[in-house]
């Protein structure tokens, strides 16, 4: 059956239409250069801003953003990010396979403490908090500590889960809740949209490794031993924080507990019992097959299009990088295809590989049983020659057909045996054999609901080909990335494949090798190189009182909250919806995140991710402890899973009424509530920038000849597993103006913070004819030259003595010529930081304001300004003030 989740209070404010905003004469908000600060909400002052109809006080813009350095402690440490799918997916799996899987089948092992269960397993739905056990169990009861009451030894606890919260605590990088305290009360839940974003993989994070041989959990919810547990009888039994469980320590784990601190005595060598985020090597037992090394096949468009295009030769050499640094245990597999399918056996025996044709297109079966998939260290030698002649192999083919169905299907029957991903290059609209697709864009239906069908999946047989590939993929641990070079290829219907296998989607309109050669290049091997997992499943655990509502992200739900992705890296996440369900009257809540996976060196392990949260019982102390940017991802989530079902226009709307009903909820917990003005919590001050930015973003704004169908399905699918941090720029980019740098720009200063140039205001007012600047928009970086920028500048940052040519733009190929200049240097120094924030790879790309394209496309970030019939930042500020 489809498994659906409960219509939650974040949902139903998705389906409530507000009335229109109010307009009146538009104003530009001032840019603030905010240095960069680590958000602390939970200590922010309670003073609301309030903000006069006729006189607006603007938010700040969002503050610089840093990647924080290893050595900054947790609390300076920057904060993380998230992700999305419709939770109909479920509707698409077989009854056989909707709750199988190695993963969570595994029955509970009959011992106290060792579990031998693979995938995370659970005794029963964990998206309903854990019963605690009756007060009068024997195995529960309140065993007096060291103080000698056990009262005294409660607070003995509670003191040293004050005294190291910080230190125990997960980075929020790994874990980022919506609020940094958890209401008491399932009313008081209601007043802002309680969730966790999970970001297994960060890049510049170190996790400690243990092995204890034998995993240490609670018995009844199944949670990972962590720092917040309670030791008891000396050491003996520990309680489970998660569920209140007593359990018994296996005597290969006791440890012997100090009387004055109620801790134990090794703690200083048990990384798992002082760091919030361990990897826990897994036993024997978490393994249901061998490991297997990581394996790849490449299919690979060799079609007219693809070829006249330099698709092909491009793709050759990004896939030649990436073999180059490939360690040797991995294999990997070719797949090409136009109007047939094409496959290529490494026989060791054979001076270079066979090619086979599959002419039959409707009945794909592997032509060998093996030798199509080749372990780089018996053939890397092959597949380079291989790779070098690619481009040669069908140069005089005029074939245009795309059997891009066929070819997925071939490759799957591939890699299914030991998974891996499928990595696919597709240069037009798939026309032949399964999952063919009818050329269904329609540029009259565009800037219209109309427009709505062709950003949802086909529904027909071809569209549901993908579907069903795509669960098969996830089923068999192979992930499934796309790269398009097609101005139109339905990615509405084809993206099932990297949505529901957390796989990767890139897209280059109108390619050409001197534009995007080295761009799909860095994309390539970045995606390819910076992967963290295999095979993984994730798992969140929670308090009592605390539920789990709904999943957001690109991946499948395997069942009730186990979610399969067969591929991670630092560039995804996934967000959960959280509910207070019952009253809480303890002092803290916890929340505990699995991560079960194969490391890319060929090791089972387990990611556990802490976190522990205080409760609070009033509005003030919940909003003082909100997180704007994860209150933002999680909003932005959200509006995303109405697009099937709802029209753009009511998704727009709706996200306005989640801001206005948290800015309402507040409003009456204040005093002067009856105050005409418009009451902004100061951990909320940012939020009407980033909401109005939000109903302008290419995911949800109206569509138009500017906005294709799957550009925006591109977008939105990003937006799906985008990391926090990397959503707020995304929706509310970065400008910088480049016209006074000081010579200190890039470097590092005293604090060990990045030097940045000021913030400028998104707005046509800042982006002038005399200026050059530079955008960061999480997906890209945009550099715009005025009509009339001057002379000196351009010299120094191009080394031209006039405008900038199509040559002069081919050449910069995404960086800046090394010029030996002081402005060049500081220049070049900002974007490689501006690089190194992202997990994915930002590319430059030159605007010149007389081109008419690339002027469009810059200014189309100009969020503040009144477009495409959505208001202006005065305007939208006047409609809140009316509406709350």
């Amino acid at each position: 059956m489809a498994r659906r989740y409960p219509k939650n209070e974040a949902q139903q404010w998705m389906t409530q239409a507000p009335p229109p905003l109010l307009s009146t004469t538009s104003t530009t908000p001032a840019a603030v250069n905010t240095p960069f600060v680590a958000p602390t909400p939970a200590t922010s002052s309670s003073t609301p801003q309030q903000l006069q109809p006729a006189q607006l006080v603007p938010p700040q813009i969002p503050p610089q953003q840093q990647q924080p350095s290893s050595q900054q402690t947790q609390q300076q440490q920057q904060q993380h990010r998230g992700s999305f799918v419709p939770a109909d997916l479920n509707s698409l799996v077989p009854a056989a396979f909707a709750n199988s899987g190695p993963e969570d089948d595994e029955p509970l092992s009959n011992s106290t403490q060792t579990g031998a269960v693979s995938a995370l397993p659970s005794p029963a739905s964990m998206t309903t908090s854990p019963a605690r056990p009756p007060a009068n169990s024997a195995t529960n009861t309140t065993v007096m500590g060291p103080p000698g009451t056990p009262t005294g030894y409660q607070q003995l606890y509670h003191q040293n889960i004050a005294n190291n919260l910080a230190k125990w605590n997960c980075s929020r990088r790994f874990l980022r809740t919506t609020t940094t305290a958890i209401p008491n009360t399932p009313q008081l839940a209601k007043a802002v949209p309680l969730g966790c974003i999970i970001h297994p993989f960060v890049t510049d994070e170190e996790v400690p490794i243990v092995n204890l041989g034998k995993m240490v959990r609670c018995r009844t919810c199944r949670t990972y031993v962590n720092p917040f547990v309670q030791w008891l009888n000396n050491g003996s039994t520990w309680k489970c924080n998660i569920c209140d469980y007593s359990n018994q320590v296996p005597s290969d784990y006791f440890s012997p507990i100090i009387p004055t601190t109620g801790l134990r005595k090794d703690l200083a060598d048990r990384p798992e019992l002082t760091y919030g985020c361990v990897d826990m090597v897994a036993p024997s037992e978490y393994l249901v097959r061998q490991i297997q090394p990581p394996g790849y096949v490449f299919v690979i468009d060799v079609s007219y299009p693809a070829l006249s295009s330099g698709l092909v030769a491009v793709v050759a050499k990004a896939i030649l990088q990436f073999i180059e640094s490939c360690p040797i245990r991995n294999k990997v597999g070719f797949v090409t295809f136009n109007n047939t399918v094409h496959f290529y056996q490494f026989d060791p025996k054979l001076s270079q590989p066979r090619m086979m044709v599959v002419p039959d297109i409707n009945n794909i079966a592997l032509p060998v049983p093996n030798q199509l998939l080749v372990s780089l260290r018996e053939g890397k030698a092959m597949v380079t020659q291989f790779l070098a002649k690619l481009p040669n192999f069908f140069s005089n083919s005029k074939q245009v057909g795309c059997a891009f169905g066929p070819a997925l299907q071939g490759a799957f029957n591939v890699i299914s045996p030991i998974g891996g991903k499928i990595v696919s290059f597709l240069s037009n609209l798939p026309s032949l054999g399964a999952g063919a697709l009818p050329s269904r864009e329609d540029l009259k239906l565009l800037g219209d609901d109309k427009e709505m069908p062709l950003i949802l999946p086909l529904a027909s047989d071809a569209g549901d080909f993908y579907k069903d590939l795509a669960l098969e993929l996830s089923r068999q641990h192979t992930s499934a990335d796309i790269y398009t070079t097609a101005n139109f290829c339905d990615l509405a219907t084809i993206s099932s494949l990297p949505k529901i296998t957390s796989g990767r989607l890139h897209r280059y309109p109108s390619f050409s090798p001197e534009r995007h050669e080295k761009q799909l290049i860095d994309d390539l091997n970045q995606g390819l190189a910076s992967q963290g997992a295999l095979e993984a499943v994730i798992r969140l655990r929670c308090s009592a009182g605390l539920t789990i509502e709904g999943h957001f992200g690109n991946f499948f739900i395997r069942s009730s909250d186990l979610l399969a992705l067969p591929s991670v890296d630092a560039s995804q996440s996934v967000a959960v919806q959280l509910n207070v369900n019952e009253n809480i009257n303890s002092l803290y809540c916890y929340l505990q995140n699995a991560l079960l996976y194969t490391s890319m060196d060929g090791q089972r392990r387990i990611r556990v991710s802490t976190l522990c949260l205080p409760v609070v019982s009033t509005v003030d102390q919940l909003f003082k402890s909100i997180d704007v940017e994860a209150f933002l991802n999680l909003t932005a989530r959200a509006a995303i899973e109405k697009i099937p079902t709802t029209k753009l226009s009511t998704v727009r709307e709706a996200i306005v009424r989640r801001l206005v009903d948290t800015l309402n909820a507040y409003r009456a917990s204040v005093h002067n509530h009856t105050s005409p003005q418009v009451v902004i919590p100061e951990t909320l001050t940012n939020m009407p920038l980033y909401a109005l930015a939000l109903i302008k973003n290419a995911v949800f704004r109206p569509g138009g000849q500017s906005l294709r169908p799957d550009e925006r399905v591109f977008y939105t699918t990003a937006l799906r597993s985008m990391p926090v941090e990397e959503t707020a720029i995304f929706v509310h980019p970065r400008l910088f103006s480049l016209s006074n740098i000081t010579s200190d720009v890039g470097t590092t200063n005293a604090e060990g913070q990045t030097v940045l140039p000021p913030l400028c205001a998104l707005s046509c007012e800042s982006i002038t004819t005399t200026s050059v600047m530079l955008m960061d928009t999480t997906m890209g970086l945009l550099l715009w030259v005025g009509n009339n920028a001057p002379l000196e500048i351009l010299g120094g940052l191009f080394g031209v003595s006039g405008r900038l040519s199509d040559n002069d733009c081919f050449a910069i190929q995404n960086q800046l010529p090394e010029l030996d200049n002081e402005y060049s240097v500081c220049v070049r120094r900002l974007i490689t930081h501006l690089k190194q924030c992202h997990s994915w790879p930002q590319h430059l790309q030159i605007c010149r304001e007389w081109c008419p394209a690339e002027k469009l496309h810059f200014l189309q970030y100009a969020v503040t300004d009144k477009c495409l019939g959505l208001p202006s930042y005065t305007e939208f500020m006047n409609g809140l003030h009316k509406r709350s």
